[in-house]
C-alpha cells in the first residue's frame, strides 16, 4: 500500500513544485494525518498545506485511509480498501495525463508540431542536397579514373612504341659498331701493294694539249685503299698546302691544311676504298702562307670500283 501512496505521490509531483521548492513526502503525510509529528513540523506542514493545494488534496486522500478510526465507526475491511484504493489509483492516472495534456497548451504542441516539422524538412534537404553531392562527387571521381586508367593505357602503349623504336635504333648502332669496327680491324692489317696513282693538274694537261683533263681512276675490288699522287711541275713553291676533295655538285667531301712536301717534291694522300663512292671529283690545290691560301691547281678525277 505504501509503494502504490509513494508511486501516486511522485505522480503530482509535477504540480507541488511551488516558490518553497520542497514537499512533504509520504511518511510526513501519513504522520501528520495520525499526529506523530512534533509541534514544530505540524506548524511547517500546515503553513505549507495553506499554500500548496495539491499537497492539501493528497493530505485528504491519505486522511481517508490512514487517519485513527472515529467514534461509532467500524473497520474497513480489508477488501474495501484495497477496491477504493485501485479505484484512487485509476483516478491519479487520468489526472497524469490530464496534467501533460494541461501542461502543454494547444498552441505551443501545435508550435512544436510545425517547429519539428521544419527540423525534419531542413534535415531531409540537407540530407537531400548532401546524397545529390556525394553522387555528383562519386561521378566525378568515377570520370577522373576512368580518365587516368586511358591516360595509363596510352602512356603505357606509348611507352612500348618508345621501347620497340629504342630497341630498334640500339640494334641498327650495334649493328653500325659492329661494321665499323670490323672495318676498323681491317684498317689495321697489314696492306700491301696499295695502288698509286699519279694526277696532273688540269692546267698541265691544258698546256700539254691533252684531249682530256680527267684523270682516270679504277680501284681493284681487292684494294682496301689507294694513294693519289698530285705532281706539281712549274707550281709555286710554298711552307705548306692545303688539299681539299669536293664532287660534281659542289659539295665538300674532305679538306686538310698544314701539308707539306716529300722529298721528292710530291703531295701525296691515301684514301679509303669506302671514302669516296664512284663519281667524278675534283681536288683543289693551295698554297699556304701567313695563313691565307692561294689556289695553284686543279685536278679532275673519275673514280671507278671494280
Amino acid at each position: 500500500m505504501n509503494g502504490e501512496l509513494r508511486r501516486y505521490l511522485q505522480a503530482l509531483d509535477g504540480e507541488w513544485e511551488d516558490h518553497l521548492r520542497r514537499h512533504p513526502d509520504e511518511d510526513e503525510m501519513i504522520a501528520y494525518v495520525r499526529g506523530e509529528l512534533e509541534a514544530g513540523d505540524a506548524e511547517r506542514m500546515r503553513s505549507h498545506l495553506v499554500r500548496c493545494d495539491a499537497c492539501a488534496a493528497a493530505l485528504k486522500d491519505v486522511a481517508d485511509f490512514f487517519e485513527p478510526i472515529r467514534e461509532r465507526e467500524g473497520p474497513i475491511p480489508e477488501r474495501v480498501r484495497r477496491r477504493q484504493w485501485k479505484t484512487l489509483w485509476r483516478r491519479v492516472r487520468a489526472e497524469e495525463r490530464a496534467v501533460v495534456r494541461k501542461d502543454v497548451p494547444a498552441w505551443f504542441r501545435t508550435r512544436a508540431m510545425f517547429a519539428l516539422a521544419a527540423s525534419l524538412f531542413v534535415i531531409i534537404g540537407f540530407l537531400s542536397f548532401w546524397t545529390w553531392h556525394l553522387r555528383r562527387e562519386m561521378q566525378r571521381l568515377a570520370q577522373q579514373a576512368q580518365t587516368e586508367r586511358i591516360r595509363r593505357v596510352e602512356l603505357e602503349r606509348e611507352n612500348r612504341r618508345l621501347q620497340e623504336r629504342t630497341g630498334a635504333i640500339e640494334r641498327d648502332y650495334e649493328s653500325r659498331l659492329k661494321e665499323l669496327e670490323s672495318q676498323l680491324a681491317q684498317l689495321r692489317e697489314p696492306q700491301w701493294n696499295i695502288p698509286v696513282y699519279d694526277l696532273l693538274s688540269r692546267e698541265f694537261l691544258l698546256r700539254s694539249g691533252s684531249a682530256s683533263v680527267v684523270n682516270r681512276i679504277v680501284v681493284s675490288r681487292t684494294a682496301r685503299s689507294f694513294s693519289l699522287v698530285l705532281t706539281a711541275e712549274d707550281q709555286p713553291k710554298y711552307p705548306t698546302y692545303a688539299i681539299e676533295i669536293v664532287d660534281r655538285d659542289g659539295r665538300l667531301h674532305w679538306r686538310a691544311g698544314g701539308i707539306r712536301r716529300d722529298r721528292h717534291g710530291a703531295l701525296t694522300v691515301t684514301l679509303n676504298r669506302a671514302f669516296l663512292s664512284p663519281g667524278e671529283y675534283q681536288l683543289n690545290l693551295y698554297g699556304q702562307r701567313d695563313r691565307r691560301l692561294q689556289k695553284i691547281a686543279e685536278y679532275i678525277v673519275s673514280l671507278r670500283h671494280l
